[in-house]
């Protein structure tokens, strides 16, 4: 389960009461919290959550069932630009391809410019991305040539950096 609400924006239950029932029933709760109605935010946090998502996804055991509930407050806006951005950079979908899967299955208002600038960022290496991604690899299309992107992460204390390695 990958949270985006801050600690200041949670309504209903705590951070803390969520991973005491999350762990009663044997669910991981991650969270890269986003500000709600923050473009800047969202296109800063976007690369962590979407690592985030494939990291949860990797740590799940049975291929057949992986599944993470991606959640912020409303579910129009943060959660749904995680998806695309999910889809378009770790499922190689074209970031129109992406937000109409979103879009069309879920009413949804996901920021499209924060997401191609977020891929941007990715793509100028401008990006500040967390230490935790490992062997961690970006695809998509970019304007008819594929671009492959790999974080390169020595230590957790170092910061990360991209490498492009390889367009096509």
């Amino acid at each position: 389960m990958l949270c985006l609400v801050p600690t200041k924006e949670v309504t209903g239950l705590s951070h803390t009461e969520l991973d005491k029932a999350a762990s009663l029933v044997g669910v991981q709760v991650a969270y890269v919290p986003i500000r709600d109605f923050d473009p800047n935010s969202l296109r800063a946090q976007l690369p962590h959550a979407v690592a985030t998502i494939v990291r949860l996804l990797r740590k799940q055991q049975k291929d057949d069932q992986k599944k993470v509930y991606c959640f912020c407050t409303a579910g129009i806006g943060r959660a749904p630009a995680i998806a695309v951005a999910y889809l378009h950079w770790a499922r190689s979908f074209s970031l129109g391809e992406a937000y109409e899967r979103i879009t069309s299955t879920h009413p949804s208002a996901p920021n499209p410019a924060a997401i191609l600038h977020a891929t941007r960022d990715l793509l100028l290496s401008r990006a500040s991305l967390p230490t935790i991604w490992h062997d961690f690899e970006l695809t998509w299309s970019d304007g008819g040539r594929d671009v492959r992107l790999a974080g390169d992460f020595a230590a957790p204390t170092t910061p990360g950096s991209w490498q492009n390695v390889s367009t096509k």
